[in-house]
């Protein structure tokens, strides 16, 4: 086994974090048992007795890393998991860090802007953040270019899902207006939730209620595992039947005190056993 297929950790650390003396030593522990991948099988060619099969350690520990990386982009996009690194540096194009040995890399477009219309340079970006650690999403992961591209933009937005439940109160934009109800753009994420016409009032209402770009106050009635499939109220926020047709100002600024004796409501018919989450995954 050459020194350079020696296991992915050690490997590191003789080539690019140790001094020379420590260098020299051995690559493995004598007696160590662990996989090794057969990378070449020499010929019997020549007369010569074979050495025996070329080995590789660091193969085996990237197949793992690799799958790893995978499940954190999974765990990222289906559960809005974030991991933390500390950034070890930066180039023209973004952050530089590493996680278990992997390399990782943040685009610039993935950072929040330094200033209003501000982008970060590399000195800024060394100055900034390297030393530090930041939490990160990941993004992209691709064995075949060696890349995994994570994002801090995406990592906060994933905080901000992570704190939402049921009873949770959301401020948003009005994104999209169907016949069946609007769909709310939640702010600082790129996710919508879907306010029925059903709990827009407890009275009945007309389409047009809504317009494109209008800010509005919702609270959350439900919502699955992956943030796909949230369901929204404005209902719940009216002190009277109907007071999101004649005066959306006023559930606005009752918003919080309606939002917390809603909670308080549920958290009463919780203990009575009734299980909101379970009815919503229901629906």
């Amino acid at each position: 086994m050459p020194a350079r297929e020696a296991p992915f950790a050690i490997r590191d650390v003789l080539e690019e974090r140790a001094t020379p003396a420590i260098r020299e030593k051995p690559c493995v522990p004598k007696g160590i048992v662990r996989a090794f991948k057969v990378i070449s099988v020499p010929s019997k060619a020549g007369g010569k007795a074979p050495t025996g099969p070329l080995l590789s350690a660091r193969q085996c520990d990237l197949d793992v890393l690799w799958e790893r990386a995978e499940q954190l982009r999974d765990a990222s996009v289906q559960h809005k998991e974030n991991l933390r690194v500390t950034v070890e540096g930066a180039n023209s194009g973004g952050l530089l860090s590493r996680f278990n040995g992997l390399s990782l890399f943040v685009p610039v477009s993935q950072l929040e802007k330094k200033g209003a219309n501000e982008w970060w340079t590399e000195q800024d970006m060394v100055a900034h953040f390297a030393g530090q650690e930041v939490s990160l999403a990941v993004l992209e992961v691709t064995r075949a270019s060696r890349k995994v591209v994570c994002s801090v933009v995406k990592a906060k937005e994933n905080n901000d899902l992570r704190r939402l439940e049921v009873g949770s109160l959301i401020t948003g934009t009005v994104r999209r207006i169907e016949p069946f109800g609007v769909f709310v753009g939640i702010n600082n994420t790129r996710i919508s939730g879907l306010l029925h016409i059903s709990n827009v009032s407890r009275q009945h209402i007309e389409t047009g209620i809504f317009k494109l770009g209008e800010e509005v106050k919702c609270l959350v009635m439900g919502l699955d595992p992956g943030y796909t499939n949230i369901s929204l109220s404005i209902a719940e926020l009216e002190l009277e039947d109907g007071d999101v047709l004649h005066n959306k100002q006023r559930v606005w600024d009752n918003a919080e005190s309606q939002a917390a004796t809603f909670r308080a409501y549920i958290s009463e018919l919780r203990q009575q056993g009734f299980d909101f989450e379970a009815e919503f995954a229901s629906v």
